[in-house]
């Protein structure tokens, strides 16, 4: 991980814990309540499901730290963009980066602002971010012709709605 020189004290939050991931990159695990108020810099890596729309909403953004970052590379609508708007304009978050949107492709306030960046959906167009996406999805297409649950929630939850 290229932060390990500067040695940063990491919290994640996630439902189903990889414990050996966590010691690998020296993670400290925290819950929602923990994790927002004590970071700098919140990152989110999250599938949208119902349980999670809006999971960075009014509230989680007033628990952040004054001039914070958030940065949202996940699914658009895990993020109240309103909520986000209001925080940025009242400077009490440092900023923000977003790749994804509730509605794409994104055409509201958020464009006006100079403490946010905004990118059109590109964070898996790296090559990296392709191969291990590509050999996920063959991973769980085995998975499943096996008759084995496939590895993610979200996979799930596609297949129980469908």
């Amino acid at each position: 991980m290229l932060l390990q020189p500067f040695k940063p004290r990491i919290l994640a939050c996630d439902l189903e814990r990889d414990v050996e991931f966590g010691k690998k990159f020296g993670l400290r695990w925290a819950d929602k309540k923990e994790l927002f108020p004590n970071a700098d810099l919140v990152t989110l890596h999250i599938p949208y499901n119902k349980q999670n729309h809006h999971y960075v909403d009014r509230k989680t953004l007033s628990m952040m730290k004054t001039g914070s970052c958030l940065i949202n590379t996940s699914r658009g609508p895990v993020v109240d963009e309103e909520a986000l708007t209001d925080a940025l304009l009242q400077k009490h978050l440092g900023g923000a980066a977003l790749d994804v949107f509730e509605k794409e492709p994104y055409e509201g306030v958020l464009t006006q602002l100079d403490n946010i960046v905004l990118t059109a959906h590109m964070g898996a167009s790296a090559r990296e971010s392709r191969f291990l996406m590509e050999l996920g999805a063959a991973e769980n297409c085995i998975r499943v012709l096996e008759g084995k649950k496939p590895k993610h929630d979200a996979i799930l939850e596609t297949l129980e709605n469908n």
